[in-house]
């Protein structure tokens, strides 16, 4: 039996139909951005993927009447938002996102980081959603200092000193909280420290 052979417009058709983002929006997107100063097609084709596999897996959650496209830690398999990879994700491939005009898409995740702190200054390790409910699972220091580095690496390229000032505040928090051994419940085995 021959193997099916499928063009790169239809294997991209069909992993956008998994998407809640729009297929045309997608492509919108690529077609905006500055490949002409990049000869190699290897690396256009490349850059393209990628931007695809950055914008075709979220979950549309709402959280304090305001509503985010969050990224799963994988495909549509695992839909459980974990902050940990979340910010991981965007600090690898900001210069990507930036490239391509999605700042504010970077911002939303920053904007949404910030909504989910506790009084420690700590993000939530992973989120899951059951219906209205939400748990956030606080046992890992991972997704705070993630989200920190991803917020100081864009305050830096951006010159955003409100945004640095106001995540200065809240790693000051969270750095204060843990010298005074109020963070409780912390597993240190696989931390980032």
């Amino acid at each position: 039996a021959g193997e099916t052979k499928y063009s790169k417009e239809e294997v991209l058709r069909e992993l956008l139909c998994l998407s809640p983002i729009n297929y045309s929006h997608v492509n919108e997107i690529l077609s905006s951005i500055p490949f002409e100063g990049i000869n190699d097609e290897n690396i256009r084709e490349a850059m393209r993927g990628r931007l695809v596999a950055l914008l075709t897996f979220g979950k549309r959650i709402s959280l304090d009447s305001k509503k985010y496209l969050v990224p799963e830690a994988g495909a549509w398999w695992f839909r459980e938002i974990w902050l940990r990879d979340l910010y991981e994700g965007l600090f690898w491939s900001l210069n990507t996102y930036l490239i391509a005009g999605l700042y504010n898409f970077v911002a939303s995740q920053i904007d949404f980081g910030f909504s989910l702190m506790n009084d420690h200054g700590m993000l939530p390790n992973f989120i899951v959603f059951e219906g209205e409910r939400k748990t956030l699972n606080f046992e890992s220091i991972d997704a705070t200092l993630l989200f920190h580095r991803l917020v100081l690496k864009l305050g830096q390229i951006t010159n955003d000193k409100a945004l640095l000032e106001k995540a200065h505040k809240a790693f000051r928090k969270f750095v204060d909280a843990a010298r005074e051994d109020k963070i409780k419940s912390v597993r240190i085995d696989g931390g980032l420290i």
